[in-house]
């Protein structure tokens, strides 16, 4: 920028002042962490609750969250709540997304152990090792390996018709089992 020599100096200084001031506040508004305060899911929009420096809390524009969107696609909407940070390449939160996934004392993360992929919703749990799947939901369990498919509560096959029974335990009318499924061990 060229200063103009019969132009008021004082101006000069306040357009200058003025543009460090937003240079300023666009570089803090590049990453902000803030939490999920409204999730408009049909959207994929969410508002986030940022600090501004005088403690004062600030609530953002509608803006997307970030998910996988190529070969692989995901959709785990954020809840309210959840940490976030907020990114902005040129410092306009109104171009923001939100990339989720930062654990605090309120979301601790569900697990803590190198090499192990794990899901939960509730009450449900996926829990994905190198060699092993298991699937979760209260006091039912299923494992699944290479070798075999274990699972742990009452099961039934052909779309929860067939009750399945270890020889010997009483089958649903209450009658000893004298045969099992063919192929299934339970």
């Amino acid at each position: 920028m060229s200063i103009d020599p019969t132009g008021d100096l004082a101006e000069h200084i306040a357009r200058l002042t003025a543009e460090v001031a937003d240079l300023k506040r666009r570089l803090r508004n590049k990453s902000r962490s803030g939490v999920i305060e409204q999730v408009d899911a049909g959207r994929g929009l969410v508002r986030v609750r940022l600090n501004e420096e005088d403690g004062q809390p600030f609530l953002t524009g509608w803006i997307p969250w970030k998910e996988r969107a190529g070969a692989i696609k995901s959709w785990s909407p954020p809840s309210p709540g959840e940490q976030v940070v907020v990114i902005s390449e040129n410092g306009d939160l109104t171009d923001a997304y939100c990339d989720t996934g930062c654990y605090s004392n309120a979301n601790p993360a569900p697990h803590n152990r190198a090499a192990e992929h794990v899901l939960t919703i509730g009450d449900a749990r996926i829990t994905m090792t190198g060699s092993s799947i298991e699937l979760r939901v209260g006091g039912s369990r299923v494992l699944i390996t290479a070798a075999e498919i274990v699972t742990y509560g009452q099961t039934r096959l052909d779309d929860g018709q067939q009750p399945v029974h270890r020889v010997g335990d009483m089958d649903s009318d209450g009658d000893a089992a004298v045969d099992g499924a063919p192929k299934v061990f339970a």
